[in-house]
């Protein structure tokens, strides 16, 4: 997942290389299954506490945490 923000700025100058990096660094974490941020989301999602924090950091990036859990199951 990159924010609005991390788009912009890749492409700032020469953006399809830096894509291109942070493309092959997401498909690394995809190889090694490292995908405990959706662990930590979907505890979110129920924990209280943890909650506004998450809220916070998707409506800095232009997102919103209700919509960007509709893509991703439960596990």
């Amino acid at each position: 997942m990159l924010s609005k923000k991390a788009v912009e700025i890749l492409y700032k100058d020469n953006g399809d290389t830096r894509a291109a990096f942070v493309l092959g660094h997401e498909l690394a974490h995809l190889a090694n299954d490292d995908h405990w941020h959706l662990e930590f989301f979907n505890l979110a999602k129920s924990n209280q506490s943890l909650r506004p924090i998450v809220n916070r950091f998707f409506a800095q990036n232009g997102q919103d945490f209700k919509e960007f859990l509709k893509h991703f199951p439960a596990r």
